[in-house]
């Protein structure tokens, strides 16, 4: 309590004024993309229900960003903010556009020195254009690839894509509990956040740029089963994450 936000014992909803909904209920009824991400991270494991999250026994904290008459992120760098201020481990940003901004990305520094760790989407562009959040420096920028390790066609590529991981096609919570298919970067972000997630667990005393430096470098190298011809593969990270590798690595060895 006394923090500057209503409510926040679940999590925090930034439209909860332009909505006339309540500032501790985060719910979307309009949209499941949230809950879709949430899901990946970290869907209860070993039940006998559905399916298992990455980071199954992590805590997840949902902010609600975007109001009912939109269909954008609109208080997404707010809820950075909000983590960093907050002690949020690791914050996943399955959003994004290709303007940078030199508030924003000051909001993203401030997070990282504060302690949160910044995952975010490269973008469903088809090309190696920054996309920003995922390409302000500090930030670990995830593309896509399928459980096949098929290059996925629109996937954002290029220097500022440190990962890939498989978020195509994956399966996951929806709106009323049920479940459907997934896809894009905003599937492969939460799985990236996830295992930076289980790194910080293992390692409490590492910073967010060792834990996401673990992830980078803990990656099966070049594991494309195919690539879509119009792709330059030198513009591929170096490879698709790995969560045993990672929450194994020693991180001296690694750092």
């Amino acid at each position: 309590d006394a923090n500057g936000y209503i409510d926040d014992h679940r999590g925090y909803n930034f439209t909860w004024s332009p909505n006339g909904s309540a500032p501790g209920n985060t719910t979307n009824p309009k949209n499941n993309h949230g809950t879709a991400v949430g899901g990946i991270c970290g869907a209860v494991a070993n039940n006998g229900v559905g399916i298992a999250g990455v980071a199954g026994r992590c805590k997840i904290f949902p902010l609600r960003t975007m109001p009912d008459n939109s269909n954008g992120i609109v208080y997404g760098y707010e809820s950075i903010l909000y983590c960093a201020l907050n002690g949020v481990d690791v914050v996943n940003c399955s959003w994004g556009s290709r303007s940078p901004s030199c508030i924003d990305e000051d909001v993203v520094a401030y997070a990282v020195a504060r302690g949160t760790a910044v995952v975010a989407a490269a973008g469903n562009h088809n090309s190696a254009s920054p996309f920003y959040p995922g390409s302000y420096r500090g930030v670990l920028g995830v593309g896509v690839v399928n459980p096949n390790d098929d290059v996925i066609q629109m996937t954002g590529r290029g220097p500022t894509v440190d990962v890939m991981a498989p978020g195509h096609d994956s399966w996951t919570t929806d709106n009323g509990g049920g479940y459907f298919g997934f896809c894009c970067t905003s599937g492969s972000s939460p799985i990236a956040a996830g295992i930076v997630a289980l790194v910080r667990s293992a390692h409490p005393t590492l910073g967010p740029l060792e834990a996401c430096a673990i992830v980078r470098e803990s990656v099966d190298e070049s594991p494309w089963k195919t690539i879509p011809s119009s792709i330059d593969p030198l513009l591929l990270p170096r490879g698709r994450v790995n969560a045993l590798r990672a929450v194994t690595a020693l991180p001296a060895t690694v750092i």
